[in-house]
């Protein structure tokens, strides 16, 4: 028997075939599903859950459960509780439970397996996978990478063999990731012409996208109830909660075949009403970025998409309509697509077991080590829960009316702060939050005890939206483990309430050792306010406190240093304005005080851009006075050009309606971009719904070389 496993994201699938018996291969069921839940919860007795029972667990316990072991694969070791575990047994427990389950189906030892990987991978993170693999005791592994077996998949379902030099293109829109690549056929197997991906587009973000949609509509009703179903306390809570992701994922599956759905939503006693268009309007912004890179991709690898032979959709979001629609209408090819994609590449992996692939690119070097980081910090299971404990990555809902102005529009405001003016505290009239000191003032100078030593860093980092102000770091060396306080001033930059402790992950660093930092207090700061925190770092080894250096961040994200002392090493990362205020009117629709900066978040999503990467963040205020009825000003009407005259969407934005003569202030759009200095310019774009006048203005800016 060979086992053909699919590790995904948030769903595992896996088959059973006998290659030489003339059948075809059989998906496994897991808890009646033939999709495995990939998070994994550390029951008290230390055994493993995953599947069903790893979600249970999670509804009490939600710190020792990790969702998404694939997108840990960096990590090293994962914390559960207050247990270190290696991120390869992690993953191990879910791919021993596939085989427990093939060998109790088959009722016969399996042979050989075959294990699917992204494109993207490079051999470190192979490495893990084949240690979780053999952890697992998997026998006779062979990796395969996942367009390859769902390029394997459909050449064999259309019953028409690709011939040499066909090119095809894989569109994998998943649970938690988005891949794309262009695959040549040869004589004897495959070449990868050319790959990518997005970490943060997938099911979970288009669920999260929707549950905040209706946290704008229904949820605005009742405030307070809303934001005590996402921020539960206990299990009651929790378990109302995960009742309430489910049935927004269960909405937007049924929106794929029906034009309405309702959402029930606990605590407010209510039902949410969604139609498929608001949907789109919601999820637009996503699978518009998702076109957009496989635009990039194709101009790569210099295909035409006219020279495309098919193009295959894979992976359960892939089901949508308006992928179909939104990619068929970008490159005038009709997709491919199957009852079940989310099964394709489980099933395909079988047929292309052994197949010869050639990457036209080497890969690309491993991953340095990562500290163990704690899944407390990520939703647990699901997506409603991830906007539970901290915002969805997508975000947006174009809002229609007879007469409207819909705008997916730049950057955030991160404060005054930004371009000049006090940013000192607003929103709570000056007092400190939760008992401590007020609000505006330092936290004073600590004492060091007996043979340890204060150190007085008094600096700025900024990370996914937060500015913390470093104020103290006290040594003491008396402890059992050595401990190292650290005292911040954390202000949310941001236009929603966050919680610092979720969204600011902080080490200290001694040459190459890291050591995690927990926060006194979960502390939810209101926007544009802040408050004090005191990190608590465990020092398991005898250190030069002199040498220790303060890590904002985690994983492959730009991260923010600051050394305990002196000033050599210091990447503060603050915003960097590049474009002074501008107005631009066009039509009688009215943009004032456009203004950009660059850096390296992402703020209304609260997350940190790639290393190498930068954010550009354009904020304006926006009236419009003109007389046409309707104005299509959605996310296609704001990009970003290069100076090599490409362009590049909106990683987010802000969508809102106004009617003639409205007029909104605050409105904000983030792209994302290699961190490459040069002139670019801010493209807005008016079209009129019924008149279809079109006209683009262009707003010029020149970003500097790195920091």
């Amino acid at each position: 028997m060979l086992l053909g496993i699919d590790f995904g994201t948030t769903h595992t699938a896996a088959v059973l075939f006998q290659p030489d018996g003339g059948g075809a291969p059989v998906p496994l069921l897991f808890d009646a599903s033939p999709l495995l839940l990939s998070g994994v919860h550390l029951a008290p007795d230390g055994q493993l859950l995953t599947g069903r029972d790893a979600a249970r667990g999670a509804l009490s316990d939600p710190g020792r459960s990790e969702p998404n072991p694939k997108l840990r694969i960096d990590d090293g070791n994962i914390l559960l509780g207050d247990v270190e575990v290696p991120v390869h047994q992690v993953i191990a427990a879910v791919l021993r439970r596939v085989l427990d389950e093939a060998v109790r189906h088959a009722g016969l030892p399996v042979g050989r397996t075959v294990l699917t990987y992204p494109a993207s991978w490079a051999a470190y993170r192979r490495d893990v996978l084949m240690r979780a693999a053999q952890e697992a005791g998997l026998p006779d592994v062979t990796l395969v990478l996942e367009p390859v077996a769902a390029a394997a998949f459909h050449a064999r379902a259309s019953g028409r063999p690709l011939p040499p030099g066909a090119v095809i293109m894989v569109y994998d829109l998943g649970g938690g990731t988005f891949d794309v690549s262009v695959l040549r056929r040869t004589a004897d197997g495959w070449e990868i012409v050319a790959s990518s991906g997005l970490d943060d587009v997938g099911g979970i973000d288009l669920d999260a996208a929707l549950a905040d949609h209706i946290g704008r509509t229904t949820g605005a009703a009742d405030p307070r109830r809303w934001r005590r179903l996402l921020e539960p306390v206990d299990p009651a809570g929790r378990r109302a909660l995960r009742g309430f992701r489910d049935d927004v994922r269960g909405a937007k599956e049924q929106l794929s075949r029906t034009t309405s759905a309702t959402v029930r939503v606990p605590l407010l006693e209510a039902e949410a009403y969604l139609s498929r268009d608001e949907f789109e309007a919601v999820a637009a912004p996503l699978i518009t970025r998702t076109v957009d890179l496989l635009d990039a991709v194709l101009r790569q690898a210099g295909v035409d998409p006219g020279g495309l032979t098919a193009l295959y959709l894979v992976g359960g979001s892939s089901r949508i309509p308006l992928v179909a629609t939104m990619l068929h209408r970008r490159f005038a090819l009709a997709p491919a697509l199957v009852d079940e994609p989310q099964l394709v590449v489980a099933i395909g992996c079988v047929f292309a077991a052994g197949t010869r692939v050639v990457a036209a690119d080497p890969l690309p070097p491993p991953p340095p080590p990562r500290p163990a980081t704690s899944p407390a910090s990520a939703p647990p299971f699901g997506t409603a829960a991830q906007v539970a404990q901290r915002p969805p990555r997508g975000r947006g809902l174009a809002v229609a009316g007879v007469v409207a102005l819909l705008l997916a529009a730049g950057l955030i405001i991160w404060g005054p702060g930004w371009f000049g003016g006090d940013s000192g505290n607003r929103g709570n009239g000056g007092a400190g939050l939760h008992g401590d000191s007020a609000a505006g003032q330092g936290t004073g100078t600590a004492a060091a005890p007996a043979g340890g030593r204060t150190f007085h860093i008094d600096k700025d980092a900024w990370y996914a939206g937060f500015q913390l102000h470093l104020d103290d770091a006290v040594y003491d060396p008396s402890k059992t483990d050595e401990e190292l306080v650290l005292t911040a001033r954390a202000t949310n930059h941001a236009s929603k309430d966050e919680s610092v402790d979720y969204d600011v992950p902080v080490s200290v660093r001694f040459g190459s050792q890291p050591y995690s930092g927990s926060y006194d207090r979960t502390s939810t700061v209101p926007a544009g306010s802040y408050v004090q925190v005191t990190i608590r770092f465990r020092v398991r080894d005898r250190v030069d406190p002199a040498t220790g250096v303060i890590v904002l961040g985690a994983n492959s994200y730009k991260l923010a240093t600051v050394p305990l002392t002196g000033t050599n090493g210091l990447v503060s990362l603050e915003p960097k304005p590049v474009l002074s205020p501008t107005q631009v009117e066009m039509h009688g629709l009215k943009f004032t005080n456009v203004q950009c900066a660059t850096g390296a978040a992402v703020p209304e999503l609260f997350r940190q851009v790639k290393s190498g990467d930068r954010s550009v963040h354009c904020t304006f205020d926006v009236g419009y006075t003109g007389s046409e009825i309707g104005i299509e000003a959605g996310a296609g009407a704001y990009r970003l050009i290069r100076p090599d005259g490409t362009e590049v969407a909106p990683e987010d934005a802000k969508v809102i309606s106004l009617s003639g003569g409205d007029f909104e202030r605050g409105l904000y759009v983030t792209f994302v971009i290699a961190d490459a200095p040069g002139n670019y310019k801010l493209r807005l774009r008016y079209r009129g719904l019924y008149t279809r006048v079109t006209q683009d203005t262009d707003v010029p800016f020149t970003i500097p070389g790195a920091p």
